[in-house]
């Protein structure tokens, strides 16, 4: 699994309930302020945590008396348990805290991490459907609200920042599946978010566009209406400028040559294309399959005239959004002209 060390068995989960897993096995991490000082461990990713801060993670002002010697009593019991299942080694100690080797196992949030730069990457790429792909497997990964159940002011720092990380790849995924053309299921998916985040701008930027190239563009004002009040009631201030600028885009749109059609558009063209070139480029052509592509190089290039000028999902025609009329056809020529 990505993110995973090697040769590890023992897996620990944060996006959710926390939990850690050796094998089969579900472990029981003990009592919730047991399991705050094991998530500012893992939190830390390595680092070393004093117990003044552990103190103040799971007790902040309101630390008891004896609260040193129970902090210790808590690391000992967590030592035990990794002990008890070949982990003996993972927490080290030293004058003043303690480190959790993040070698010794495996983390759902660091695979979460890998997986959204690995779908960062394929986009940069212009592979939206594999970027997609691992924005899914990455939002998957989460089984509830991060850290379910763990006390203490450290613990909800660091559910705020897993859970702001997650929206993000949210929205990330849901502005791929506007590239991609998935105009309704996006129109769909973003209302339910909005009730949860309903000052996130980005959120009713993507339903904005989605509504829009859906065909609703009355829907679409209506909701940039609602938000701009929205806003100056919550907070007295306007929407920014990237919701403006998309309102306003919307406002002088031509209905017959959608501006916004144009990226998702090439980049889905020129995916299909790569990805059908590898393909071709893996099987070496026989002569007679070299001929026959010779022989239909007329037909091709008429075949390509007529798909210039026929509309995409989008509405908008190749040649109208200035992609070469090669990019709409299965590489076959590319690799006829490879081969000679």
């Amino acid at each position: 699994m990505i993110g995973q060390p090697a040769d590890v068995s023992a897996r620990f989960t944060i996006l959710g309930p926390p939990g850690l897993h050796c094998g089969d096995t579900r472990l029981d991490l003990g009592s919730p302020q047991q399991q705050a000082v094991l998530m500012l461990l893992l939190a830390r990713g390595g680092g070393f945590v004093g117990i003044g801060e552990l103190i103040d993670g799971v007790w902040g002002e309101r630390a008891p008396v004896s609260c040193e010697p129970v902090i210790r009593t808590y690391v000992s019991r967590i030592r035990r348990l990794l002990a008890e299942h070949g982990l003996a080694s993972a927490i080290s100690s030293r004058s003043g805290g303690y480190m959790l080797d993040p070698s010794s196992f495996a983390l759902d949030a660091r695979e979460f991490d890998e997986l959204v730069e690995t779908a960062r990457r394929e986009r940069a790429d212009g592979r939206l459907m594999v970027a997609a792909k691992r924005l899914e497997q990455a939002l998957c990964l989460w089984t509830g609200t991060a850290l379910a159940g763990v006390p203490g002011e450290a613990a909800e720092r660091e559910r705020y920042r897993l859970e702001r990380l997650k929206l993000t790849a949210t929205q990330e995924l849901l502005r791929l599946q506007l590239d991609m053309g998935e105009h309704a299921e996006v129109a769909a998916e973003v209302p339910p978010l909005i009730e949860l985040n309903r000052l996130e701008e980005p959120l009713y930027e993507i339903y904005l566009l989605a509504l829009y190239r859906g065909g609703r563009r009355a829907e679409a004002l209506e909701v940039y209406r609602m938000v701009c009040d929205l806003l100056d009631k919550e907070l007295g201030v306007g929407p920014g400028p990237k919701l403006r600028a998309i309102h306003e885009r919307i406002l002088r749109a031509d209905a017959d040559h959608d501006e916004f059609a144009t990226p998702w558009t090439v980049a889905l063209l020129l995916e299909a294309k790569d990805s059908l070139q590898r393909m071709l480029a893996a099987v070496p052509l026989t002569d007679d399959e070299r001929a026959a592509v010779d022989d239909g190089q007329a037909a091709l290039d008429q075949l390509l005239e007529r798909l210039a000028d026929v509309p995409t999902p989008s509405g908008a025609t190749p040649r109208q959004i200035g992609i070469p009329a090669q990019a709409t056809l299965l590489p076959v020529i590319a690799v006829n002209q490879k081969s000679t």
